[in-house]
């Protein structure tokens, strides 16, 4: 999910993997198994950008309610500072290094 989210908030697998502090093809398998798994196409080619689909952007409604909601299980304080409508896949990954 958090390559997803990564892919959705920086438009391009390259930059979703730069932010998740991965590799491209790893971010883009990822990517392709939740879409097999869903059944749906995530993104489309919109020029050099990856756009989300219809289906994509319901997705990415749970996946930033569903963070959020875990976010604040396990990181009370950080997540008080986060509201769902500005939370950004990049913040996700340096929050989830903390313990």
């Amino acid at each position: 999910m958090r390559a997803f989210m990564a892919t959705a908030e920086e438009g391009s697998l390259s930059a979703a993997a730069r932010a998740l502090n991965s590799s491209q093809p790893t971010v883009g398998r990822q990517v392709s198994a939740l879409e097999d798994e869903l059944g749906l196409v995530l993104f489309e080619r919109v020029g050099a950008r990856l756009e989300l689909t219809p289906g994509g952007l319901e997705l990415i409604e749970h996946a930033r309610a569903m963070d959020t909601k875990q976010i604040a299980q396990v990181y009370p304080e950080p997540a008080r500072f986060y509201r769902p409508d500005q939370l950004r896949a990049g913040e996700l990954a340096r929050i989830a290094r903390f313990p």
